[in-house]
């Protein structure tokens, strides 16, 4: 009841190539709440182990991923540091400031009537980076219609229907040197 079986092998040389560096890229300031993919290039480009471990210097400030996916926590300045296979490392320093403007939020009717007139839309608050939304001191928005066969809309946000159908209002505002949208589908 013994089974033996052979099988030919061939060794051939093997060559270990050595990570000579590791360079982290995408790297940019971010404000709170931000995150930012970045990438790490391992050269030669035929290591033989081409895998990094990614850290931050300061994980109150800034965390990451396994993948490179930084999160910007609170204000401050961080280094990324991507390891490579011998200790080799490449590093990024981004620095994180306040929570900056990220989006508008638009309120306008859900439907409104060809035979209702006109409806309005309007900027409710500018929401941030880190998620608070902020309702009071609102920009002045310049509104636009990205169907106006079915509606129309003025510079101010007044709207008027034209057609059946569906239409997207987007609204444009400047704040704190940023430029920030928002939107809201409207059904006439």
């Amino acid at each position: 009841g013994l089974f033996e079986q052979s099988v030919p092998v061939t060794v051939e040389d093997f060559q270990y190539v050595d990570v000579e560096s590791v360079t982290v890229t995408g790297g940019r300031d971010l404000a709170v709440g931000e995150k930012l993919q970045l990438t790490a290039e391992v050269k030669p480009d035929n290591a033989t182990i081409k895998d990094v471990t990614w850290t931050s210097s300061d994980d109150t400030v800034l965390t990451v991923s396994a993948s490179g996916l930084v999160t910007a926590l609170k204000e401050g300045t961080a280094t990324i540091t991507a390891t490579g296979f011998g200790d080799v490392k490449g590093t990024c320093d981004i620095t994180v400031t306040a929570a900056a403007p990220a989006s508008l939020t638009v309120e306008a009717p859900e439907t409104l009537s060809i035979f209702d007139g006109t409806g309005s839309a309007r900027v409710t608050s500018v929401v941030y980076t880190d998620g608070t939304a902020v309702t009071e001191n609102l920009p002045a928005a310049v509104f636009a219609s990205d169907n106006e066969a079915v509606l129309t809309v003025s510079a101010d946000g007044t709207l008027t229907p034209v057609a059946a159908g569906q239409a997207t209002i987007t609204a444009t505002a400047e704040v704190n040197g940023r430029t920030v949208t928002g939107s809201n589908l409207v059904e006439v």
